[in-house]
């Protein structure tokens, strides 16, 4: 298998942000001067009314990756936990959030959601029935600070030590033995400087 050329609107998010381009300049751009063929979107900042796009825009989206033969690779998810003003989301209020991406990323021919470093199992365990009847998986992206191995000299920045909720994650998957979660691994995580 040959390794393909994607790009992320994350990318782009300077010139989206102030209205310097909208999803379809950016799809021309892939497709025209990149000459790429896989797009990810970061879904508050790309998907208008999200999590509840129009039928019309879900539409227009796939007349648009037709027209710039792009394939959709992964949805950027954003769990933020302090949505709302009177408390921190819990586990079952972080998997509905969770259920709501997964929707909007089959709806949108979108095979991979990227989600929030450290998801918590109890969140994964709750969205897993949705993701294999939508057949999405998800991801949780291992971003800068956390390393892949715990560090024990690393400041400790999450509950447990760092790096641990990758073992983790790694147990979960292999006990309930589902190839619908895993990993997105930013590059940044080998930086030694």
């Amino acid at each position: 298998m040959a390794i393909k050329l994607g790009v992320s609107f994350y990318s782009y998010q300077q010139a989206q942000f102030f209205g310097e381009m909208n999803y379809k300049d950016m799809c021309r751009e892939l497709h025209d001067v990149l000459k790429c063929d896989g797009v990810e979107i970061i879904n508050e900042a790309t998907v208008p009314n999200f999590p509840f796009p129009d039928k019309a825009w879900v539409a227009d989206w796939h007349n648009t990756m037709a027209r710039y033969e792009l394939t959709p690779v992964c949805l950027d998810g954003f769990l933020d936990t302090m949505r709302f003003r009177d408390h921190v989301i819990n586990y079952a209020e972080a998997a509905e959030y969770i259920k709501l991406e997964l929707q909007l990323a089959h709806d949108l021919g979108f095979k991979h959601i990227r989600s929030m470093t450290g998801l918590p199992i109890e969140v994964i365990d709750r969205c897993l029935p949705t993701c294999e009847k939508l057949n999405v998986k998800l991801g949780w992206e291992i971003h800068s600070p956390l390393p892949i191995r715990p560090n024990p000299n690393m400041p400790n920045m999450w509950v447990n030590n760092p790096g641990t909720k990758v073992f983790e994650t790694v147990e979960y998957i292999e006990k309930v033995g589902t190839n619908m979660v895993g990993f997105i691994p930013d590059m940044g995580i080998f930086q030694k400087a």
